[in-house]
């Protein structure tokens, strides 16, 4: 005789994700505004966030000149457009160098890894990216981690470790046996630290607060630090403010999209970053944005590339000379 279908497998629920409860000061949306004076913004530019081919397709930098009201949006890379194509891209805190991983053949950087024929470069401009010099091969799958004016560092892959390797001086530093870590989380001088983000002392205070990834932004002239954290899946950006005894002074969120990749400081306070909106499978919305701790507000940030031109994502800014 034939046995009876063995019944169903009752599916097992998923998990009630965990609530946020830390207590927080929400920023208000404002008027939009354009990014601080002088400050020099550079952003990643893509012809789409998500289900295209290139990732990220160039860069673009953004100048706003507050006496004469004009914004300046320029390509930094323009001289390189028949040199490969663009897979990493840094510039030094001084502005004065900048640096641009390129793929001269093949598939340096995607979903399934480099492609058998990849070959990489690593290019350098000291002059505003108005000439560009070869600095020589890359591994395909490296990644520009970090510009100073005398060096670039890129990160490799190989044999299924990372190493960090200074280009110019030859110094090498491989991620620690048994490491579960594979990205430098900080800098000892020249040296990387391997570890996860939020390391410093500082974590165990943040991490009581809300168990994500704290990334810390630079420290204030009063030994205070600003922090922030974000968790794809949860439509909630936090920032926190730590005092120089290690003490949180104030919480503030943004309950601001599915995605927010990055923040990026221009200026006493002020963060520009952006956020999407719709999921990160199919994004239907995108908004660049500046954070006004002063204000306890976010504006829309004006003039950048928001369309035909390309999405921008903010990721490095340059104070001017002096400030």
């Amino acid at each position: 005789a034939t046995p009876p279908p063995a019944p169903a497998a009752t599916p097992t629920p998923l998990p009630t994700p965990k609530p946020v409860t830390v207590e927080y000061t929400e920023l208000a949306m404002g008027e939009p505004r354009f990014q601080p004076a002088g400050y020099v913004l550079f952003s990643g530019l893509r012809a789409c966030f998500w289900n295209c081919q290139g990732s990220i397709v160039g860069v673009v930098r953004t100048v706003f000149d507050e006496r004469s009201g004009s914004l300046l949006v320029d390509d930094p890379l323009e001289a390189l457009e028949n040199t490969g194509s663009y897979v990493s891209f840094g510039v030094s805190e001084s502005g004065k160098r900048m640096a641009a991983a390129r793929c001269l053949v093949g598939e340096c950087w995607g979903l399934y890894g480099a492609s058998d024929d990849a070959e990489g470069e690593l290019w350098v401009s000291d002059d505003d990216g108005e000439a560009w010099t070869s600095w020589g091969p890359l591994m395909p799958e490296s990644w520009i981690l970090r510009v100073t004016d005398e060096d670039v560092a890129v990160l490799e892959t190989a044999d299924v470790r990372s190493k960090v390797r200074w280009v110019r001086s030859g110094e090498v530093f491989v991620e620690p046996e048994g490491s579960e870590f594979s990205w430098p989380s900080n800098w000892d001088g020249d040296v990387p630290i391997w570890g996860e983000w939020g390391a410093p002392p500082q974590a165990p205070v943040l991490a009581a607060l809300v168990e994500w990834t704290w990334r810390e932004l630079p420290t204030r002239p009063d030994g205070s630090t600003v922090w922030w954290a974000t968790k794809r899946g949860d439509i909630l950006l936090l920032l926190a403010i730590v005092d120089a005894q290690g003490m949180v002074e104030e919480v503030y969120g943004w309950p601001s999209a599915d995605y927010v990749d990055w923040l990026v400081p221009v200026g006493d306070s002020l963060f520009a970053g952006f956020r999407m909106e719709g999921g990160y499978v199919v994004g239907i919305d995108h908004l660049n944005f500046l954070i006004d701790l002063k204000g306890r507000t976010v504006h829309p940030l004006l003039g950048l590339p928001d369309g035909e031109e390309g999405l921008a994502e903010p990721w490095y800014a340059i104070p001017p000379a002096g400030k």
